[in-house]
């Protein structure tokens, strides 16, 4: 009996590319031709083993799709180790709703010495994904770019050796050393947000290791291509505690590296953030940089009409937002220009509701962000009503807190100052409106997924919030004549 040869290079890229074709064709019999028979397949929130459990779950969903495509943004391979490590943007149109979705991931596939997959790990962008108007769309652009002069290309042992320094480094906290593996121009790219030069990342990792304990940072396995020598893929778990909840949590994560003149100029990082404990650490990038609502409000009208998705929620969430920051100024400018004739504890109260509530909903748009990305991950699993449930929940909560505002500032007319009197009544009027919008985008969602169940759950609160609305007073006239 001969000996099975390793495979080359280009023997994996072709499995690779046999598979996604497959896909693409949606042909299951394809595709599993040469799935190993105990094959392992890790998704977010779930895991088959297996390749009659795995084919089970491959047909179920495949029937509800009409149309697949996938985008290999990069393709890395190892063939020390026979594994692949793609980065991938795909698009597919259900075949019920006639939806596009599109979803940014990684993933590693491990192959045998004669081409059968048997294991593959799957990441999913959460935050970078959502809806699209079509599949013929041209595909997303990246913010980075690898460098131009990178230097000379370290071999496998040193990707290795920075790449163990550097996760060193995070599991004692050392700031100073993380500092020192990064390049001036290093852009990290985690599930949340982008950080670019090197003060920026060195910010964040000084921030965590200000608000987390215990970090440990254990890669497991490095992928290094000798084709391109630059970048490469780290398999890593990510662990820490949060000290104001006492939960430690930790994270499977994909990383995707470059490496520029010895030192991490890259570093895109795919994990579940569904289940993180960083949620103030999240909130924390979201301000340090780019978050939806953290954007001037030029790049946030830019950043919406650039979409190939329509973003109701985002948009009528802010608005939302926007119109309680208006009334939440008039309160405190009346309580400011009325101090002995107001009651400071009862005004301020009121002030700190608006301010709550004004959180919320900027919380809200950010999540709008990710929503759709969520119901895909939670469909690919078998549970699509709970998908359903979160994109109903947004809009009946946003509806709802604009209620909550309108009815506040309603109550505060008999107190406010003659100088914000108009103003109040403009915050009224825009958060009827998007008290209204909000229940519409629920009513939308509704007649998109007629199932009885989500029905029975939010057709009440729907027409509870009709209701509510109904009740709610905006002025038409500022003048009586």
């Amino acid at each position: 009996m001969s000996e099975q040869k390793q495979p080359t290079r280009d023997n994996i890229k072709s499995w690779v590319e046999q598979h996604i074709k497959a896909l693409e064709a949606r042909d299951i019999s394809a595709f599993m031709a040469d799935i190993h028979a105990d094959i392992k397949v890790v998704w977010p929130r779930a895991e088959w083993t297996g390749a009659s459990q795995f084919q089970a779950h491959l047909e179920k969903h495949i029937t509800g799709i009409q149309s697949l495509r996938f985008y290999l943004r990069r393709l890395l391979i190892d063939v020390q180790q026979s594994v692949a490590a793609l980065e991938w943007v795909c698009r597919y149109v259900a075949q019920d709703t006639k939806i596009c979705y599109e979803f940014l991931g990684g993933a590693a596939l491990d192959f045998t010495d004669d081409g059968q997959l048997y294991r593959c790990q799957f990441h999913l962008d959460f935050d970078r994904s959502g809806l699209v108007s079509a599949l013929e769309l041209p595909w997303p652009h990246e913010q980075w770019s690898p460098c131009q002069n990178p230097g000379p290309p370290p071999d496998r042992a040193q990707s290795e050796q920075l790449l163990q320094a550097y996760t060193r480094a995070w599991s004692s906290s050392d700031v100073e050393t993380v500092g020192q593996l990064l390049h001036d121009n290093v852009y990290l790219c985690p599930p949340w947000n982008y950080q670019e030069g090197k003060e920026a990342v060195v910010a964040v990792a000084h921030y965590h290791f200000t608000h987390f304990l215990d970090t440990q940072v254990t890669p497991h396995r490095i992928i290094f291509d000798e084709s391109q020598p630059y970048f490469g893929v780290c398999q890593q778990t990510f662990a820490c505690t949060n000290p104001k909840t006492n939960q430690r949590g930790e994270d499977s994560d994909f990383v995707f590296f470059e490496i520029c003149e010895g030192k991490l100029r890259y570093w895109r990082n795919y994990f579940d953030t569904g289940h993180s404990i960083q949620d103030e650490y999240k909130n924390r990038l979201q301000t340090m940089q780019s978050g939806i609502t953290t954007k001037t409000s030029r790049q946030f009208i830019d950043h919406i009409s650039a979409q190939h998705h329509a973003m109701a929620g985002a948009v009528i969430s802010v608005s939302a937002a926007q119109a309680v920051a208006l009334g939440e100024a008039c309160i405190r400018i009346s309580l400011e220009h009325q101090p002995d004739t107001l009651d400071t504890n009862d005004v301020s109260n009121r002030a700190e509701q608006m301010a709550d509530i004004k959180n919320r909903l900027a919380q809200w748009c950010n999540k709008d962000a990710t929503a759709i990305a969520e119901f895909v991950a939670l469909r690919e699993v078998g549970e699509e009503l709970k998908g359903q449930q979160l994109l109903c929940q947004a809009p009946a909560e946003i509806s709802q807190l604009s209620i909550q505002a309108a009815t506040i500032l309603q109550d505060f007319r008999p107190l406010v100052s003659e100088r914000v009197h108009d103003d109040l009544e403009m915050s009224i009027t825009l958060l009827a409106g998007t008290a209204q919008a909000a229940m519409l985008l629920l009513d939308s969602n509704l007649r998109i997924w007629p199932e009885k169940a989500l029905l029975n759950e939010y057709e009440p609160i729907r027409a509870d919030l009709e209701q509510q609305i109904g009740q709610l007073t905006p002025t038409a006239r500022i003048r009586n004549d």
